[in-house]
């Protein structure tokens, strides 16, 4: 069967439509347009014959137009324009009209939230980073998800329903009309919904109106189109959002001066400095607003210290400062760090709230309005002891935490016994609750704390602060004794002597702190920077020798190293059997310089002719060869 043919003809309009009239009574069915036509027919006979009948009437056949060439798209362009989902194209455009987008989850079948929570949560309208206000990377945004845009010089009126759309038309009766141009977005709401958009100066927010909400400002944010709502339909422009220049201003009647702003700007006034120990807690509020203000800018270092500083402010609610008070103050704290310019102050309230309503459910023991002298004595020690004191050791370093946070706790209610749970120690020194059980075992032996009565549930256990004891071994902390660390010995110690060669090397560092008086084991390890079981087994050693003598839980020296210890010295040397032993040593090193002497010399010869041999074929970098030397012609030997 042969192969079917095109006709194409071009020529007059009268022409071409008679010509069309004959292949229709040849049973054929061509196509006229302007100027042409075109006809499929069965074989290559026919459209010969036709293309003869269309010469004989003037007209003009030609071959059928081939396809238009398309340029092929590159890869990553097509892979991009094939992903470019509504919500990506619509972030893209915003972005490049000058607006920071936020990627909030999306709504899911059934009206569900992608988040995936178990309630809580508005499907569809909470972004999905924690720092939203500095907006999404648009590259990251994922097709399912939602838009929305940061607030930044702009005022949102949310016309949810026809409640919100009266109350409206009432101030506009009242102050006048909207100016016109504003942008408007239609929501998904089933009873219908606008976004009117407007352009607002700096150092102003959103008047608080009943009925109606009007967000404004970079810590709000508006959900855009084409977002879905959660009822299942989806936002969309009626006038798209566009630069803030070509919004128009909004009226003045939905104005308010920001507060927040202006506070930020004035510089804070200097307050008294308070006492740590001040009854009326506030000490512990001035130790939070200083902590929150130093917080390290490291993940979520800052709002979990702010949350932490809520929890522990709100047990003393009963008889410290007050909510209202506190919040102020953690407030100002945060705008110092920053958090509140990255977060926004919603954010950082929420934090604030969220502490507090904890703590309170859980209220410390209520601080004494006129602070005990006593009690006030014996903080100030247990303060400046621990300041002193060389905590030694990974156990040393949480007793430390531990012992602090108990003691500030004890500096803001005035008084040396508090109530504090092991589960609330942890959470205030962000270590594991079974660590801090263990650091406040520790402490009580050591003559930190008493416990007066032990917690049952979720009631903390009652500690009495007080300061160790001389008997009870803060003497082994002596910062006299610990004073920089690891020491070197006396003087009167010499570092050449025979003994050493029978004895252990940390040796003459425990005699030269034994020289400055007695010490206990535990100081003795923490100088050393060894276990107390190690430092016991030197010092057992130097006893057997003589050198050292136990004295009431103490080591000191033996009357004879005291009095002579150079005569010591030579007696525990004769004792090990070391006696001239450094003689021995040096008379062998000795021979052994002048046995190798030979083998070394000619080492280093042969590493100096390997060196010059390389440095004979390394290229030159001079553009001009440069000869080498006279005296190394003929020098060179065999590598």
């Amino acid at each position: 069967m042969a192969c079917a043919r095109t006709l194409v003809v071009e020529g007059a309009s009268d022409a071409v439509a008679a010509f069309a009239a004959e292949l229709r009574v040849g049973d054929y069915s061509p196509r006229v347009s302007d100027g042409g036509l075109t006809c499929r027919l069965p074989g290559p006979v026919e459209a010969d014959a036709w293309r003869e009948a269309a010469l004989r009437r003037e007209l003009s056949p030609c071959r059928r137009p081939a396809p238009a060439q398309t340029k092929k798209a590159h890869p990553k362009t097509a892979s991009r324009a094939k992903n470019d989902t509504p919500v990506l194209v619509e972030a893209r455009r915003l972005v490049a009209a000058g607006h920071r987008v936020v990627e909030l989850y999306g709504v899911g079948v059934g009206g569900s939230c992608t988040c995936k929570r178990r309630g809580g949560c508005r499907p569809g309208k909470h972004p999905v980073a924690r720092a939203w206000s500095r907006g999404s990377d648009t590259g990251r945004i994922r097709p399912v998800s939602n838009l929305g845009v940061v607030l930044e010089g702009l005022l949102v009126v949310d016309l949810d329903g026809p409640g919100a759309e009266t109350v409206l038309a009432q101030l506009t009766e009242t102050h006048g009309l909207l100016p016109g141009g504003y942008a408007e977005a239609r929501s998904g709401r089933p009873e219908g919904g606008r976004h009117l958009y407007f352009r607002i100066p700096t150092g102003h927010k959103a008047v608080a109106v009943a009925g109606l909400d009007i967000l404004a400002g970079p810590s709000h944010m508006a959900v855009v189109a084409p977002s879905t709502h959660e009822s299942g339909t989806a936002y969309h422009w009626v006038r798209p959002l566009g630069r803030v220049e070509e919004l128009p201003w909004a009226p003045a009647w939905l104005l308010a001066p920001i507060e927040v702003e202006a506070e930020a700007e004035a510089e804070p006034e200097a307050e008294p400095a308070s006492e740590p120990w001040a009854g009326d807690g506030t000490g512990m509020l001035q130790r939070a607003m200083q902590e929150v203000a130093a917080a390290p800018r490291d993940g979520h270092r800052r709002n979990s210290t702010l949350h932490r500083w809520a929890y522990t402010l709100a047990g003393t609610s009963g008889q410290g400062p007050g909510r209202a008070e506190v919040e102020a103050a953690l407030l100002d704290a945060a705008r110092r760090c920053g958090l509140v310019e990255e977060d926004g102050v919603r954010q950082c309230r929420a934090s604030i709230h969220s502490g507090w309503s904890a703590g309170v459910q859980r209220p410390l023991l209520a601080p004494v309005r006129v602070p005990d002298p006593a009690d006030i004595e014996t903080l100030a020690r247990v303060r400046a002891t621990m300041s002193r004191r060389v905590w030694a050791g990974a156990s040393g370093a949480v007793d430390l935490r531990v012992l602090d946070a108990l003691v500030a706790l004890g500096e803001g209610l005035a008084r040396v016994e508090v109530r504090r749970s092991q589960r609330q120690v942890a959470f205030t020194c962000s270590i594991q609750r079974r660590t801090v059980g263990r650091a406040i075992h520790r402490l009580e032996q050591a003559g930190w704390l008493a416990i007066v009565e032990v917690g049952v549930g979720r009631l903390g256990s009652t500690y009495l602060l007080s300061c160790p004891a001389p008997d009870q071994g803060e003497d082994i902390y002596d910062p006299v004794v610990l004073k920089g660390g690891r020491q070197d010995p006396e003087p009167a110690v010499p570092r050449a002597h025979d003994v050493w060669i029978g004895l252990p090397a940390s040796a003459p560092i425990v005699l030269g702190v034994l020289s400055r008086g007695p010490v206990r084991t535990p100081a003795l390890a923490a100088v050393l920077g060894v276990s107390d079981r190690q430092a016991q087994r030197v010092l057992h050693s130097l006893a057997q020798v003589g050198l050292t003598v136990p004295d009431q839980g103490r080591w000191r020296l033996s009357d004879p190293a005291e009095s002579d210890m150079v005569t010591a010295l030579d007696a525990a040397a004769e004792t090990l059997g070391t006696v001239g032993a450094m003689d021995r040593m040096r008379a062998r090193h000795q021979e052994e310089r002048v046995r190798y002497r030979a083998w070394w010399d000619g080492r280093e010869e042969c590493r100096r002719r390997r060196h010059r041999s390389a440095a004979r074929y390394r290229p030159c970098r001079e553009p001009v060869p440069q000869s080498a030397p006279t005296s190394l012609i003929g020098s060179r030997g065999p590598p």
